[in-house]
C-alpha cells in the first residue's frame, strides 16, 4: 500500500482556507509526487449549495489537471460544520474519478484522506491528521511549527502573470 503524505504547509493552506470560507465548503486540488503531496490549489466551489456541497467546474479541473501534468492528484474540501467523513456525493466522485479526496473538518479541526476501495465498493481512510487544539486553534497558531521555513501556498486569492496562471505566495515564515 503507498504511503501518502500531507505536508505541513499544504494541511495548513487548506485548514486556513476552509476557516475563511466558512460556513460554505471549501475545496480545491493537491499535486504531489511519489505519495507526498506539497502543493495545494483553491479552486472555486461553483456547487449550487455551497453551504452543504462542493462541485469544481469541469473546466477548472481540466485547467488544474493540465498545469500538474505528471503529477498525483487529490480532490480536497471542507466540511465546515460536520466530521471528515465522505458524504454519499463525496464517495460518487471518489468513485468516479479514482482521486484521493482529502477531507478538512472544522468541528474539531481534522483531516483525513480516503482512497476508493475498488474491491469493497467504498471509500477507505489511508490518513488522519488531527490538530492539537480543536476547531477553536487559530491558523497562527499552526504554522508556529512552520518557523523559519519556506513555504509556498496557492490560493484563488493569488496574483497573476500576463497568461493569468497563479504566482504563488512564497515567503519565509518568521514567526
Amino acid at each position: 500500500m503507498q504511503v501518502i503524505e500531507l505536508k505541513t504547509q499544504v494541511q495548513l493552506a487548506i485548514i486556513e482556507t476552509a476557516q475563511k470560507r466558512a460556513p460554505l465548503e471549501a475545496c480545491g486540488i493537491i499535486a504531489g509526487l511519489d505519495g507526498v503531496f506539497f502543493s495545494v490549489r483553491e479552486l472555486d466551489n461553483t456547487a449550487a449549495d455551497p453551504l452543504n456541497n462542493f462541485q469544481i467546474s469541469p473546466r477548472d479541473f481540466l485547467e488544474e489537471k493540465a498545469v500538474y501534468d505528471g503529477f498525483e492528484l487529490a480532490l480536497w474540501h471542507s466540511h465546515p460544520r460536520s466530521l471528515a467523513l465522505p458524504s454519499y456525493p463525496d464517495q460518487v466522485l471518489m468513485m468516479e474519478t479514482k482521486l484521493l479526496m482529502v477531507i478538512v473538518s472544522l468541528a474539531p479541526v481534522k483531516i483525513a484522506v480516503f482512497r476508493w476501495d475498488e474491491r469493497d465498493q467504498r471509500p477507505i481512510e489511508v490518513v488522519r491528521y488531527r490538530l492539537e487544539g480543536g476547531a477553536g486553534m487559530k491558523f497562527e497558531d499552526h504554522i508556529r511549527s512552520l518557523k523559519g521555513q519556506w513555504v509556498t501556498i496557492y490560493t484563488q486569492d493569488a496574483v497573476h502573470d500576463e497568461q493569468g496562471n497563479p504566482l504563488a505566495h512564497i515567503g519565509k515564515v518568521g514567526i
